[in-house]
């Protein structure tokens, strides 16, 4: 499975315009790490624990806490029974 198999429509066309697939993966989860390498990014977004922080019945919110107190969110999309992620929120 491509990772552009798990985002929605305009999520797959946010991470397909960023200059990476680590810039794209960071965009799409909202995990800020400024500044940072690539190499850093990759290594917060596999350390990253992901929390369900609200469930309802076509979306659902998540919070990704990284290493290093990095911090970022992203909202889930229910789309024909499939979660696929809708983008980074705040």
């Amino acid at each position: 499975m491509a990772v552009t198999d798990l985002l929605t429509e305009p999520a797959r066309e946010e991470f397909l315009r960023a200059p990476s697939t680590v810039a794209g993966c960071a965009a799409v989860t909202n995990l800020t790490v400024r500044g940072a390498p690539d190499a850093a990014v990759r290594r917060a977004l596999r350390g990253a624990q992901v929390t369900i922080t609200h469930l309802h019945a076509i979306y659902a919110v998540a919070q990704l806490a990284a290493p290093g107190g990095v911090r970022g969110g992203l909202q889930l999309d229910d789309v024909g029974g499939d979660w696929q992620i809708a983008g980074g929120i705040d």
